[in-house]
Parts: C-alpha cells; sequence; structure tokens
C-alpha cells in the first residue's frame, strides 16, 4: 500500500472507513472487521496482538457492555437488572457498535501507517494548506512528545524521584511531568514558530517537491475503487441494507443487488491482502 499514490490511498481509506461507519448491517461489519484486523496482523506482525489486544478488543468490549445498560428498547428481554431490562436487541446493537469500533480504529492506524507526513501534505498543501500544516506538525510532535516525556520520567527516576508506590505519590509524579512536558511544549512551538518565520513561512507563495508518480497501477485501481463504491451506493440508496435493531430485528429482503453490493463490499475491504499477495509487497 505504500506504494501506491497518495490519493489513491487517501480515497481508499476514506470510502472504507466511511463505510465501515454508516453500514452498520450485522453481515457486513464482520467482513470490515475481518479484513482490518488481518491488514493489522499483516502490518504489524508480532506487535499487532498488543494493538489490537490492548486497545481494540477492551473499547469494543465497552461498547458492547454499556449500550445495553443505557439502551433498554427491544422486545426480547433476557433479565432484569435492577428495574432496567436488558434486552437482546440492545445487547446485538451493542456488539455490532463495538465491531464497528474496532473496525475504524484498525482502518485509522493502517490509514496513519501509509499516509505519512509527507503524503499529507502532498494531498492538502495547496486546497488546504493551514490543514496540510496542522496535520503535518500533529504527526512530528507525537513522537517528539513520547520520546520527551520518556526522557523525563527517566530523568526524575535517576535523580531519586518517582519511586513513591502509593495513589497520592504517583498522582503527584504525573503531575510534575505534566508540567515538565507543558514547559517543553510551549518552548518547542516557540522554536518552531521562529525557525518558520525565519525561513519565509507565509511570506508567498509556497512551492514544493515530490516524488510520486500517477501511474496506470494507480489509475486502474483508483477506477476499481470508484467502480465499487457506486455499486455500495446503488445498494444502499435502493435499501438493500436497510436493518432495523429496534424494537425487533428486522432486515431488507435480500436481493441480487443486495448480493452484487455485498460481494463489492468483500472485494474493497480485502483489496489491500489480495494486491500485496499479487505483487509479494509488504503492507
Amino acid at each position: 500500500m505504500e506504494r501506491l499514490h497518495p490519493i489513491t490511498a487517501f480515497v481508499y481509506f476514506l470510502l472504507v472507513i466511511s463505510f465501515a461507519i454508516t453500514l452498520l448491517h450485522p453481515l457486513l461489519l464482520p467482513v470490515s472487521l475481518a479484513a482490518a484486523v488481518s491488514c493489522v496482523i499483516l502490518r504489524r506482525g508480532r506487535s499487532a496482538l498488543r494493538f489490537l489486544l490492548g486497545l481494540c478488543l477492551p473499547m469494543a468490549l465497552l461498547s458492547a457492555l454499556i449500550n445495553p445498560l443505557v439502551n433498554h428498547r427491544g422486545a426480547t428481554i433476557l433479565f432484569y437488572l435492577g428495574r432496567n431490562a436488558i434486552t437482546g436487541e440492545s445487547l446485538l446493537f451493542g456488539l455490532m457498535a463495538g465491531a464497528m469500533l474496532a473496525s475504524v480504529l484498525c482502518w485509522f492506524d493502517l490509514a496513519v501507517a501509509v499516509l505519512d507526513n509527507e503524503k499529507l501534505i502532498y494531498l492538502f498543501s495547496r486546497s488546504a494548506p493551514a490543514l496540510a500544516l496542522v496535520l503535518s506538525l500533529t504527526l512530528r510532535f507525537l513522537p517528539l512528545y513520547r520520546r520527551q516525556m520518556a526522557a523525563i520520567r527517566e530523568a526524575r527516576a535517576g535523580a531519586g524521584f518517582g519511586a513513591e508506590a502509593t495513589r497520592r505519590g504517583r498522582l503527584t509524579e504525573a503531575g510534575h511531568i505534566f508540567q515538565a512536558m507543558l514547559s517543553w511544549s510551549l518552548e518547542s512551538a516557540l522554536e518552531t514558530a521562529d525557525s518558520m518565520r525565519a525561513r519565509g513561512y507565509g511570506s508567498g507563495k509556497r512551492s514544493n517537491f515530490h516524488v510520486f508518480r500517477f501511474d496506470a497501477r494507480d489509475r486502474n485501481i483508483l477506477l476499481l475503487l470508484i467502480l465499487l463504491a457506486a455499486l455500495l451506493l446503488a445498494g444502499a440508496l435502493r435499501g438493500c441494507f436497510s436493518y432495523a435493531y429496534f424494537p425487533v430485528v428486522s432486515w431488507a429482503a435480500a436481493t441480487p443487488l443486495f448480493y452484487t453490493a455485498a460481494a463489492a463490499y468483500l472485494v474493497l475491504c480485502f483489496l489491500p491482502l489480495f494486491w500485496l499477495r499479487r505483487n509479494h509487497a509488504k503492507f
């Protein structure tokens, strides 16, 4: 995916994330989740387990557990928790919402890995230069903040601070680290602003250099993405993906257009795996 043109990669992630958020059909959400998890495992390798079990799974389970506790709609009452009814429809909706959240987190993780700082600047430098600058600075400062926080924590540990085992001691230590990080971030922001001013930022029209080339491969993939998106939009506009969770679970009758659009969604989600396997490339 990193070899694709930034426009092609951006259109792909825009489509797959948008459809993952809007299509809450219980037959389509597992497709998006399976494809996203597979791509994350392919890209991260062994570290994917930490990301999936440490972030995606807890957030999905939290969504699945909270929804039945706050949403009591539904005709199928499983049991009562106090005076509140826990319904099967609300539990199913919570599971689907959790699956959607987990898949979106995985797709965003992949998008951040593929669309790096240079590609984002290329995409937005002309149409939205302010947005390109904000994205560039954000992606630059996040790893800097992480390294600086680790350096501050290590320096304080070397000086004999931060060894308190009590909750109050840990909170106090966290407050000292936050204060040091706040001072460092303000100083770094001023230095960055002075450096940009000294280099003439904002004094005139900017030129940029890039090495990206839109070739026949990107054109074919982009045309395929447009075709798949058209099929999905046609299915959504015709109500093929209509699915109601409340008061009872109901869905639209399956039609040939539904199967065609579902197949298009399957191809869209698993397109990176097909492309990588065919080209023997890494994510």
